[in-house]
């Protein structure tokens, strides 16, 4: 898109990477829009992963969203045991991803790339129990290929 607005359509003759860059060194600060979006599903993510007294509503109902999703892909699974995406040891397929929203999407993409994960130095008694125990994130894989079965 925005080849076809600097050069009209043409092929660029300048680097999108010089072309971000400031005046002073040769660019023209061009906005770079894959690391605006990218900070942007980081920042949505730092938001939907905020706990529940501080969470905005567009986070229980991105999680609900992601829950029915994520459900309705596991038959033998009963309602209610996702819960908190990223506190278990949960990974959405693809295409299931490709029935969410385009922005729940992106976040989840997002979360992937930099490999999200759940960790903590010193988690108190109290913190560990109230973990969902279905799917939890101290439960290493095991693969079937793990144990020798194809």
């Amino acid at each position: 898109m925005r080849d076809g607005f600097l050069w009209d359509g043409k092929k660029a003759r300048i680097a999108h990477r010089t072309m971000n860059l400031p005046l002073l060194e040769g660019g023209k600060q061009i906005l770079d829009i894959e690391s605006r979006n990218e900070a942007i599903d980081l920042w949505n993510l730092k938001e939907f992963l905020k706990d529940d007294n501080e969470r905005e509503n567009w986070a229980y109902f991105a999680e609900s969203t992601i829950t029915h999703r994520w459900n309705t892909s596991q038959p033998d699974n009963k309602q209610g045991t996702l819960r908190r995406l990223f506190l278990q040891n949960i990974r959405i397929p693809n295409w299931r991803t490709n029935q969410l929203a385009y922005d729940l999407r992106r976040m989840i993409q997002t979360a992937r790339k930099y490999n999200l994960e759940f960790t903590g130095l010193s988690i108190s008694k109290d913190i560990r129990l109230q973990m969902p125990i279905w799917s939890h994130v101290g439960v290493r894989d095991i693969t079937p290929t793990r144990w020798g079965i194809s």
